[in-house]
């Protein structure tokens, strides 16, 4: 009895979500995930989602708005700035 083609399955899937040529990866639509993009590796500063349609729509995270003198980034990656806390 020959084995049921998984062919098909895959070709369903591929209208129903987004594919992300930097991580190489299919999302299904709705999902969000930080950008993958060679050579940088994830951006943490940007949101992608998968919107119907397969269309990615990608958009900057927006920061808080800080009101110390000297806002510091704890990590380079981080895109946000923060406040030191007070010693």
């Amino acid at each position: 009895k020959p084995e049921p083609s998984v062919e098909t399955e895959v070709d369903n899937r591929q209208t129903e979500g987004c594919f992300f040529e930097g991580d190489k990866r299919l999302h299904r639509v709705g999902s969000q995930w930080h950008p993958f993009v060679p050579p940088f590796g994830y951006i943490k500063c940007a949101i992608c989602t998968c919107m119907p349609g397969a269309t990615v729509n990608c958009t900057r995270i927006s920061c808080p708005k800080l009101t110390c003198d000297k806002p510091i980034r704890l990590n380079p990656t981080d895109c946000c700035q923060i406040c030191p806390e007070e010693p």
